[in-house]
């Protein structure tokens, strides 16, 4: 092949084929870059609109922890309004929830 006289493979410099996406210029401003939550941990972009959605979806189970329904006989020893409840589990409960619950040091 002469010089000078290149062929761009299929696709290659098409505009068509470029993915468009928000660029960011740091410019040494606060806030800039990913910033983790001081609630849940999670490290994520402020301000860029698929990593908020994300964050939103992780906060608040992250904060609010495991959904405990209860079970039909279950002895409540203690109930906190947002600290949850304290249930006491005995060798003679079902086997299923003897499964769910750790012996207490």
């Amino acid at each position: 092949m002469p010089m000078g006289k290149r062929k761009a493979g299929p696709g290659k410099g098409s505009k068509t084929d470029r993915k468009a996406g928000q660029m960011f210029l740091d410019l040494g401003q606060r806030g800039f870059g990913a910033s983790r939550c001081p609630v849940c941990g999670m490290l994520y972009a402020k301000g860029h609109d698929e990593d908020e959605k994300l964050h939103r979806s992780f906060h608040l189970p992250a904060v609010q922890g495991l959904k405990f329904q209860g079970w039909v006989q279950q002895r409540v020893l203690l109930s906190e309004p947002f600290q949850g409840k304290l249930l006491m589990v005995v060798m003679t409960d079902p086997v299923s929830q003897l499964k769910k619950v750790h012996p207490a040091n």
